[in-house]
């Protein structure tokens, strides 16, 4: 276990960064697809719809892992996470 004036481990951080990267392409691919699929009259409109759909989910839902994080984070070192 870390120390508080330790912070977080580097492969910790590593491994968050990463993963936060990782997540943005897949935002950055869905936001492409829709795009796309606007451009199509025939089925367009209805996929842009659900790809819309599909990466509000995904922002949600990795916003409140990430936030998770951040908490359990300041209550493991004693830091404010509202800050």
């Amino acid at each position: 276990m870390n120390r508080p004036e330790q912070g977080i481990k580097p492969t910790e951080l590593h491994d968050h960064c990463t993963q936060a990267r990782e997540i943005f392409k897949w935002m950055e691919a869905l936001a492409g697809a829709t795009a796309d699929a606007s451009k199509n009259e025939t089925w367009g409109r209805y996929r842009a719809q659900h790809l819309a759909e599909l990466m509000h989910y995904l922002a949600v839902d990795w916003a409140n892992y990430f936030d998770g994080i951040a908490e359990s984070t300041a209550e493991k070192y004693g830091f404010d996470h509202d800050r």
